[in-house]
């Protein structure tokens, strides 16, 4: 009895390693089938590391790299474990990450960029004190969809849970193909993002190595772009604006509250007066498309909509 505690003990500590302590007490207690055995499923795959990290780690001392990676993994785990993501590996400045395994999840895309975006906020918040300290870092990030083998990978005494295939490679070619601050989508993954309010632009074919064709990466919109200070935000639903909101700094809020809003009921109208937007007009839902329409005919706006963050959040930008 005593014996079989303490083997369940052992692979609790163990599977805490890899995954949330809620489901690896779940998967002991036999309430979760045991994802080290190797299956076969598909995922959608996160890869980002630190651009300048190598310039920075030639010149600084070693204790300042381990700093400046303990205060960036910190970060980064905390938004992975928010978004109930599971970590493959860190490898000094690169992190993998992979949604829909051992947890099935209805949207492992959308999951996926919405991380991807705040880990972009958090990284740009940490490198401005960085800069304070001479270090010039900015993070890239690559995401991609497909199948993959999952399952423990290495010996006994040290094992990893890892996934094998094309599709973690691509996320990291891309990882590589990515500017400082830039989010660059596999073909599949920016096809799974349509609808749900993120704002996704076209952005180049990539000769990528390890693969024979070209690859037509798309880009994630950060959720805080925002158009010229003379815009109208169009916002339908409180549930919708929320997570925009909670997503912004307060350098960023500043900037929203310098906008002026229509709401779609008296309700939204005091949800955002509490958060100091002013709502100038009142639209309901059916009539959000024709205001728009309306704007551009009456005063010649510029025919750019941009979904900014979620579904139901319009910037419509105007002629300044």
């Amino acid at each position: 009895r005593v014996q079989e505690q303490l083997a369940q003990m052992e692979r609790l500590s163990r599977l805490k390693n890899f995954f949330s302590p809620q489901l690896a007490e779940a998967i002991v207690s036999g309430g979760a089938d045991d994802p080290l055995k190797s299956h076969r499923r598909e995922i959608t795959v996160v890869f980002l590391d630190l651009r300048g990290f190598t310039a920075f780690t030639e010149t600084a001392d070693p204790e300042e790299v381990m700093g400046v990676l303990r205060e960036y993994h910190a970060a980064m785990g905390e938004l992975i474990l928010a978004h109930e993501g599971t970590l493959e590996r860190f490898t000094g400045d690169g992190i993998m990450i992979f949604f829909n395994d051992p947890v099935v999840v209805a949207d492992p895309a959308v999951r996926a960029a919405r991380m991807a975006l705040q880990m972009q906020q958090r990284t740009e918040a940490l490198a401005r004190g960085w800069r304070k300290r001479g270090y010039e870092l900015q993070l890239g990030i690559g995401i991609a969809t497909g199948y993959a083998t999952i399952g423990a990978i290495g010996f006994e005494g040290r094992i990893d849970y890892g996934a094998i295939g094309n599709v973690t490679n691509l996320a990291a070619r891309l990882c590589g193909e990515a500017k400082g601050g830039e989010i660059l989508l596999a073909p599949r993954v920016a096809a799974a993002l349509e609808g749900s309010g993120l704002a996704v632009q076209s952005a180049a074919q990539f000769q990528l190595k390890g693969f024979a064709r070209p690859v037509a990466a798309s880009r994630l919109a950060a959720l805080f772009e925002l158009p010229p200070r003379r815009s109208v935000l169009l916002v339908s639903s409180a549930e919708a604006f929320e997570p925009l909101w909670q997503a912004c700094s307060a350098p960023q809020r500043e900037r929203l509250r310098r906008f002026r809003f229509a709401a779609s009921s008296e309700r939204l109208r005091a949800f955002l007066a509490e958060r100091g937007l002013p709502a100038c007009v009142l639209a309901d839902d059916a009539s959000a498309g024709a205001m728009v329409a309306m704007l551009r005919f009456k005063v010649g706006m510029i025919p750019t909509l941009a979904v900014c963050g979620v579904a139901g959040v319009i910037l419509t930008r105007l002629p300044a």
